[in-house]
C-alpha cells in the first residue's frame, strides 16, 4: 500500500502543474458559485416580497449545489482521467513501471487515489455554501458563532491552496484532511449555538453521497483510461460511459416495468443519489452500489494493467 501512496502523491501533485486540471477546477467553482449566487438571489427577494407563489418564504439548502457537482463532475472528471494510465501507454513508461517492485493494483489505485484527493480538494472549497446558507436562515440568532465558524473555513481554505500552490504539496494535503475536522467542528458549533439552522444532517447526507459519486466516477475513468493508449479516446469513452450510467438508464427505467425496470432503476447510478443521499437518506444497498462500481473500475485497471504485463 505503501507505494499506492506514493503513486497517489505524486499524481495529486502532477494535477497543480496541469492547465487541464486548473481548467476542470475554475469551471466547475464558477458554475456552482454562480448557481449559488441565483439561489440565494432568488430566495433573497421571495423574502422582500413576502413570500414564494407559495405563500411562504421558501429557505435555500444545498441540494441545488450537490445537483450541479454532479452534473458538473459527469462533464469534466473524464478530462481528469483520460491520461492516467492511457498518457503511461503512450510514452512507453508503463512497461518501465511494470518492471519495478510494484503490484498491477498498487499503480491503479495510487492513480485513482491520486485523483480522488483532487476532486475533494474541490469538494471541499464547497462547504463554504452550507455555512453562508446556515447565516442566511438563521440571521442576527448568535451571529458570531456563525461568522467565526466562516472565517475559520476560509482561513484554512487560503492556508491549504497557499501550501499547495507556493508551498510543500504534503503539507497542503494534511491541510486538506484539517479543513475536514474544521468543518465538522463548525458545524457542531453552528448546530449547538444556532436554532434552527439548516439541516446539518442533510448536508452530511448529501457530502456523503458526493463522495462515494467522486470514487465511482474516477475510478471508471480509471478503468476506462487503462484500456486506450489516446487521450482523446479515452476521454470520450468515459464520458459516454458516465452519461449511460447517470442519465440513459434513468430513462430506459421510465419506459419498461416489472422486473426489468426495477433492475434498470437499480443500475441507475443517477437515482441512487437524487432520491436518497440528496433527501437525506442513506441506505445499505445505495452504499453497496457505489462501492460496488467503485471496486468495478479498480478491476477493470488492474486486468488491463496485468494483462499488458504478459503481452
Amino acid at each position: 500500500m505503501r507505494n499506492a501512496w506514493v503513486i497517489a502523491r505524486r499524481e495529486y501533485n502532477h494535477y497543480f502543474s496541469t492547465t487541464v486540471s486548473y481548467s476542470v477546477a475554475l469551471t466547475i467553482l464558477f458554475v456552482l458559485g454562480a448557481i449559488f449566487f441565483l439561489v440565494l438571489n432568488q430566495a433573497i427577494q421571495n423574502a422582500f416580497n413576502g413570500g414564494s407563489t407559495a405563500g411562504a418564504a421558501v429557505a435555500p439548502d444545498i441540494k441545488v449545489i450537490a445537483v450541479w457537482f454532479t452534473i458538473m463532475s459527469v462533464l469534466t472528471v473524464p478530462a481528469l482521467t483520460m491520461r492516467l494510465i492511457s498518457d503511461e501507454n503512450r510514452m512507453g513508461t508503463l512497461e518501465l513501471l511494470l518492471t519495478a517492485p510494484l503490484q498491477d493494483w498498487e499503480l491503479i489505485v495510487g492513480k485513482w487515489l491520486g485523483a480522488l484527493l483532487f476532486l475533494l480538494t474541490i469538494l471541499a472549497v464547497t462547504l463554504v455554501y452550507p455555512i453562508i446558507l446556515n447565516i442566511y436562515e438563521t440571521p442576527g440568532t448568535n451571529l458570531q458563532w456563525q461568522v467565526l465558524s466562516l472565517i475559520i473555513l476560509s482561513i484554512a481554505l487560503i492556508a491549504m491552496f497557499w501550501n499547495l500552490v507556493i508551498g510543500e504539496r504534503l503539507r497542503g494535503l494534511f491541510i486538506l484532511f484539517g479543513i475536514w475536522i474544521v468543518a465538522i467542528i463548525a458545524a457542531i458549533l453552528l448546530y449547538k449555538f444556532t436554532v434552527p439552522g439548516i439541516d446539518w444532517g442533510l448536508t452530511l447526507s448529501i457530502y456523503i453521497g458526493l463522495f462515494l459519486v467522486c470514487a465511482a466516477f474516477l475510478a471508471i475513468g480509471v478503468g476506462m483510461s487503462s484500456l486506450f493508449s489516446n487521450q482523446i479516446a479515452a476521454f470520450i469513452v468515459t464520458i459516454l460511459a458516465f452519461v449511460f450510467l447517470w442519465w440513459i438508464l434513468g430513462f430506459i427505467t421510465e419506459f419498461t416495468q416489472g422486473i426489468a425496470s426495477g433492475i434498470f432503476g437499480y443500475l441507475d447510478m443517477g437515482s441512487h443519489f437524487n432520491n436518497d443521499f440528496i433527501a437525506g437518506t442513506i441506505d445499505l444497498p445505495d452504499l453497496i452500489y457505489y462501492l460496488s462500481l467503485t471496486a468495478l473500475g479498480l478491476f477493470i485497471g488492474t486486468t488491463a494493467v496485468e494483462s499488458r504485463r504478459w503481452s
